[in-house]
């Protein structure tokens, strides 16, 4: 669990759960996550995170604004990418008339991962 309130982590570690106060850029292969769940109100996974993840990850927004998961600047950097090292896979889903719609996104040579609901550009 990762949480920007030192009180929030100190009550979380009280209750046993394992906390950190930033999500890691990397991972080791037996400790990648298959499944983000932002909810802190602010943006905590980013283009650089995406190193932790396997797979088919799915990420998710827990709050109403979205925020969480930067999902306008991960389609900007696939945009940007002339190497297609980082690419949206359905673009159709990307565009602002698509709200709520699932990205999906591939990163290296065929790690992919969705960000589910993802709103609008």
């Amino acid at each position: 669990m990762v949480d920007l309130s030192a009180d929030r982590r100190r009550i979380a570690t009280a209750h046993g759960f394992a906390v950190a106060d930033a999500v890691p850029t990397s991972a080791a292969r037996d400790s990648r996550y298959e499944l983000i769940v932002g909810c802190t109100g602010g943006t905590s996974f980013t283009w650089e995170n995406r190193g932790i993840l396997v797979d088919t990850a799915l990420l998710a927004s827990g709050s109403s604004a979205a925020v969480e998961l930067d999902r306008a600047r991960l389609v900007e950097r696939a945009d940007a990418d002339p190497c297609d090292e980082f690419e949206v896979l359905n673009d159709r889903n990307a565009d602002a008339a698509t709200i709520h719609a699932d990205v999906r996104f591939r990163h290296g040579r065929d790690q992919q991962f969705i960000v589910l609901s993802a709103g609008s550009r």
